[in-house]
């Protein structure tokens, strides 16, 4: 998206993407479900010529990104996109409908850069989001037993669902709480309700986002910095060469 946005700025046309990426089947199956798959093109274009320009990415795509998506950009591509993704989501009891993209899979709370515990969500819903409201926390499965005080609330769980399916809920939402994740920015964009963003070096806000109280972050990150401080003692399995046909073990203490 950003190498798109970047040519439209620029007056250039658009060719695809060039490289290999182990996540290319699953951004391709996502353009597609937007309806964007002849647009943002996904692969090398075959006429090569001296007219065309192969850009690296960190040409495009600077560390915090964000603001090559020009507010021109974002309504050049809802254009494109079925009407009927960016439709509210109406339920019967009228209830305001908040999505919260509760990141699990690849981060810990060590990765504080990138990990919100789940108190870090409590504290949002409770100053930003009316008690009635109804909320849905989208997660991965491995989180499934750790979403505490989350799960207790009964909230609505979608763990592991669709991608294509979890995208629409978050643009279909009135409120899309997001996770330090591209994942929820895309969402974010091209959605139409109220964004709450927890700010996070590699990506910053759009306007009209919300940024949270800083207190909340400054709790979180204060919290993981704590807990994950390099002076604090972890044990981990070192293996040694074999010895007798046998693989030996020695656990080994390491700042």
């Amino acid at each position: 998206m950003m190498g798109h946005a970047y040519a439209r700025r620029y007056g250039w046309e658009y060719g695809g993407i060039c490289g290999e990426s182990p996540h290319r089947a699953t951004q391709t199956e996502l353009i597609r479900f937007l309806g964007l798959g002849e647009i943002l093109k996904s692969g090398c274009p075959n006429n090569n010529t001296r007219e065309h320009h192969l850009l690296p990415q960190m040409n495009y795509e600077v560390y915090n990104g964000t603001h090559i998506l020009t507010k021109d950009w974002i309504e050049y591509i809802r254009s494109v996109m079925p009407s009927e993704l960016l439709s509210r989501n109406q339920t019967s009891d009228n209830k305001l409908e908040v999505a919260v993209h509760v990141r699990r899979g690849d981060v810990t709370l060590c990765h504080w850069w990138r990990f919100l515990p789940n108190r870090h969500y409590i504290e949002i819903l409770d100053m930003y989001v009316p008690k009635d409201a109804h909320v849905t926390i989208y997660t991965e499965a491995n989180a499934r037993n750790k979403l505490g005080e989350l799960e207790a609330r009964n909230y609505s769980l979608d763990i592991d669902g669709a991608l294509p399916d979890v995208w629409r809920a978050m643009m279909q939402s009135d409120v899309l709480i997001m996770s330090k994740s591209d994942f929820s920015v895309i969402p974010a964009l091209l959605g139409r309700g109220r964004v709450l963003y927890t700010p996070f070096k590699a990506r910053d806000p759009m306007e009209g986002w919300e940024i949270i109280d800083p207190k909340i972050s400054n709790v979180t990150e204060t919290l993981a910095k704590t807990y994950c401080q390099p002076g604090r003692k972890r044990r981990r399995l070192m293996l040694l060469p074999k010895k007798d046909g046998e693989e030996q073990h020695r656990q080994k203490k390491s700042s």
